[in-house]
């Protein structure tokens, strides 16, 4: 269900890679150079300092519901704490933008989320934000990536086969609606 909360599954939830606050451990960021070419993982940091790492998808291609629940509650709403099914297009689109460029880094990169699921009321607050967003539906991401421009990794998005993508003066739009593509203009709270 889209509108469900995914706060408390998350508590229920065992062993799940994500500790409010901290950074993601050594051992971690092997483990996502490690699967390089293999974007079955996700390594996302909040602007806030929360970063999570989770493994979404097995090999075989089946998905990996406490991944998606944890990539879920990172990806829920800053304003109000409020998290959605965010879709699993989406975090496999990200998991290969950052999979690509960790690949032309050299090592791994996290994505820094500056927004992904919106309220409706988040989203009315924010400045330059569309009516409809893809945000609403748990289906787009705000990112940054250090080392990169916002261009960079539009380009990279391209790539990747993004949806939407919007390059910002300091961050860069993707989501997995239909293909297209925008500049737009410096918004406060993304």
């Amino acid at each position: 269900m889209r509108t469900a909360l995914v706060g408390p599954l998350l508590a229920s939830l065992p062993g799940l890679a994500f500790a409010e606050g901290q950074g993601v451990s050594a051992d971690m960021r092997r483990a996502l150079e490690a699967r390089r070419g293999w974007p079955t993982a996700l390594w996302l940091r909040r602007l806030s300092g929360e970063e999570v790492f989770a493994d979404f998808r097995l090999p075989g291609g089946d998905w990996l519901p406490a991944g998606l629940v944890t990539l879920s509650w990172a990806m829920r709403d800053y304003r109000s704490d409020t998290a959605v099914e965010i879709s699993p297009e989406l975090i496999e689109l990200l998991s290969r933008l950052q999979a690509g460029l960790s690949e032309i880094h050299g090592s791994a990169v996290p994505l820094v989320l500056q927004s992904g699921y919106r309220t409706l009321e988040s989203n009315a607050n924010t400045e330059g934000a569309a009516r409809n967003s893809m945000h609403l539906m748990g289906q787009a991401a705000d990112i940054k990536v250090p080392g990169f421009a916002p261009n960079a990794v539009a380009a990279a998005a391209a790539v990747v086969a993004a949806g939407g993508i919007g390059i910002y003066p300091t961050f860069t739009h993707v989501d997995v609606a239909r293909p297209r593509f925008w500049r737009g203009e410096a918004r406060k709270g993304a």
